[in-house]
């Protein structure tokens, strides 16, 4: 089981990143809840007593080798799957809202107002 997870830590050094769906599937195939970590973990449970800390320790290489590729890829951060934009305040109004209309007896005392005015 050593010699196997000792291959799958030198597959995983070995990727290269070459597209973003290629990443994915990476990570999915070994940090899904189906991928080869959790297949591993489950044998873990069965592995003999004098073995368990060898095992665990290159279980836990393993773990640590896909995890900082995936951050070196950018896979495993969670602003690169959506990125927002947090300089926006997104619950602003998105324009000039319309205050509407002067009331009409305003308009009325308005003109009132010009025509004396006018006069004197």
């Amino acid at each position: 089981m050593i010699e196997r997870i000792s291959s799958l830590v030198q597959e995983a050094k070995a990727f290269v990143n070459i597209d973003p769906q290629e990443v994915e599937v990476f990570r999915i195939r070994f940090l899904g809840r189906k991928g080869i970590l959790n297949d591993l973990f489950e044998e873990f449970k069965s592995v003999p007593g004098p073995e368990k800390k060898a095992v665990g320790q290159a279980l836990n290489t393993l773990k640590n080798t896909v995890q900082s590729r995936l951050d070196e890829l950018g896979a495993g951060s969670k602003h690169n799957r959506k990125s927002v934009d947090v300089s926006m305040d997104y619950s602003r109004p998105s324009g000039v809202l319309p205050l509407g209309s002067r009331h009409p007896l305003s308009l009325v005392r308005r003109d009132i107002l010009d025509i004396f005015s006018r006069i004197g």
